[in-house]
């Protein structure tokens, strides 16, 4: 096991300590086994204490699958004392010992390597929060993806039917290594099942066997991790690796940080009721959601149809926490990420403690009607991770836009205008301005915000192409004075608007608009329109009567997107 690593039980004694503790905290492990681990140590917390006073395992005896990640500071290979990530977890092996496990790294190298790898596990995972209709495909994508993002070189996910508990499906992902070689020695789904059962959320740890259980087997290493939902036992996931210095505690973020998107898929995909998906509407709602968020325009939160006032939120922090948690659509993110976030200068302790008391005025914003001892199941956290809980009763605006937009594009490439249209309205009439455009200064939001706004634009000029082909003329005008107030720097549509315009026989605005044009692009850009819009600008100029009737092709002058070219400079002809 690569790293410092060390082992203890439930009183804190250490039972185990590794090569690499020995040379990076400087004690030979004949000299530490038996002594508490804060006595071998000699970590403090950012505040100066001993660490052992603000340890959680030091409280109390933590559940199975309970995993900690904290700030101490410690001498590190016989230097001066630095600040380094313990990680802590505790697990059962086969032999069902119980221990927690310590993992001790510096924290720059904790944070460029351990946050990347959950980045992209959760990259991976999020894919399942995407509507299909082959679930098994999209299962099957984040299985072969996790191996990677663990430092591993096989993974397997065994689905259990809820009600028997029994196996009924088998993924697996063994990259380049022959899966006969992994898996031959590996207990089977049933084996796996039945252990797995009595452990209902606790990780298992399948350490190297020294060469008795397993000296046929080439995997060394196994973590499995049980998944439920709602209540019950629905699937067993695991990490394989070959080699003996597995880092164990990166892989066990890894898997800590899938777990909860993961869990949430399967209750869909397995406990849900039947039909469920074909008494969707159109506008992707069974009846109205308990709590909406909207994102376009100024952030708004409606609960039972009612708005939030900002007031609910006695802290304005909570409301930024609720826009961070809802811009990540139930994606995970680790409360570290958050402090830094929303506190980037404060204290690490004292941040910790703030996210605490934020988290719990957001959970009785939302639902006011929470017990003391309810967690709320709006807002989740699971372990060092927060997010937010998707389901039927919550309702994101985005995600409705994106939802009608693929629609769109679907009902336009099977041809059924009528419907691709009305798919389009709807989808336009929820872009009520820019994303999160209360936040117009915050990093985070800045990226999605563009992407958004590409999306909506795309789409609008789409609808303009298929608006006139149905003979909807008017309404093709107003769908490009919507692009134009998005951005108005797209030449192509202004080009098409003139277009349009002409052909409604309102030929004074066409040329209203290529003046418009013009000075828009002189002055934002210092260059004239190009060569398309001169042309079309010369043939309306030209044109006796109003261009009512015209035989034309709008689509080669005028469509939006073509010919946003930028090169001519002011003053050339």
């Amino acid at each position: 096991m690569p790293g410092a690593a060390f082992a203890v039980d439930d009183g804190l004694t250490i039972v185990a300590w590794n090569s690499a503790a020995e040379r990076a905290l400087g004690q030979e492990t004949s000299a530490v086994l038996g002594l508490p681990c804060y006595e071998a140590i000699h970590a403090v917390d950012s505040s100066g204490r001993p660490c052992y006073e603000s340890c959680p395992l030091a409280r109390q005896t933590p559940p199975l699958g309970w995993a900690h990640s904290r700030a101490l500071k410690a001498r590190w290979r016989g230097g001066a004392p630095v600040y380094v990530d313990c990680f802590l977890m505790r697990c059962s092996s086969p032999s069902s010992e119980m221990r927690s496990l310590g993992f001790v790294t510096p924290l720059g190298v904790a944070d460029a390597k351990d946050h990347l790898r959950v980045l992209s596990a959760l990259e991976a995972v999020h894919s399942l929060a995407t509507p299909s209709t082959d679930a098994m495909h999209q299962l099957q994508a984040v299985v072969s993806a996790l191996p990677e993002a663990a430092g591993a070189e096989a993974a397997e996910l065994v689905l259990l039917d809820p009600e028997t508990g029994a196996p009924h499906a088998l993924l697996r992902w063994t990259g380049g290594v022959p899966e006969k070689s992994l898996f031959d020695a590996w207990p089977s789904a049933a084996e796996l099942a039945l252990l797995a059962s009595s452990r209902r959320d606790g990780l298992i740890v399948f350490p190297p066997a020294g060469g008795t259980e397993r000296a046929e087997a080439q995997w060394r290493w196994a973590l499995t991790l049980p998944v439920s939902g709602g209540g019950q036992f629905l699937g067993i996931l695991t990490l394989l690796s070959t080699r003996n210095r597995f880092a164990v505690g990166p892989a066990a973020r890894t898997l800590f940080s899938v777990e909860g998107p993961l869990s949430l898929f399967l209750r869909r995909a397995l406990l849900d009721a039947p039909g469920a998906a074909e008494s969707v509407s159109l506008n992707g709602r069974r009846g109205r959601p308990s709590v909406e968020f909207h994102c376009f325009g100024q952030f708004r939160v409606m609960r039972g149809g009612q708005e939030l006032h900002p007031r609910r939120f006695k802290r304005r922090k909570s409301l930024d926490l609720l826009k961070i948690l809802v811009a990540r659509r139930g994606r995970p993110i680790h409360r570290e990420a958050l402090v830094e976030l929303l506190w980037p200068d404060a204290d690490l302790d004292d941040a910790s403690n703030n996210l605490r008391v934020v988290l719990h005025d957001l959970r009785h914003a939302l639902e006011p009607d929470l017990q003391p001892t309810q967690s709320g199941s709006l807002i989740r956290g699971q372990r060092d991770l927060v997010y937010l809980e998707r389901s039927d009763t919550s309702w994101i605006d985005v995600e409705e836009f994106e939802r009608l937009a693929r629609q769109f594009e679907e009902c336009s490439r099977e041809g059924r205008i009528d419907a691709a249209l009305q798919a389009g309205r709807h989808a336009l009439a929820l872009y009520r301005g820019e994303y999160l455009e209360d936040e117009p200064y915050t990093d985070w939001c800045t990226l999605e915000r563009e992407r958004l706004r590409e999306a909506y634009v795309s789409l609008a000029q789409q609808m303009v192409v298929l608006l006139e082909r149905d003979g909807e003329v008017a309404e093709a005008i107003q769908t490009c004075r919507m692009v134009l107030a998005a951005d108005a720097l797209r030449e192509g549509t202004h080009r098409h608007l003139m277009g349009l315009l002409w052909q409604a026989g309102r030929k004074g605005e066409a040329l209203r608009q290529y003046h418009l044009c013009r000075e828009l692009l002189v002055r934002e850009l210092d260059v004239v329109p190009d060569e398309e819009t001169e042309s079309l600008y010369q043939a309306i100029l030209g044109q006796s009567g109003n261009g009512r009737g015209q035989s034309r092709n709008l689509a080669q002058v005028g469509e939006p997107g073509t010919s946003d070219r930028r090169s001519r400079p002011a003053g050339i002809a």
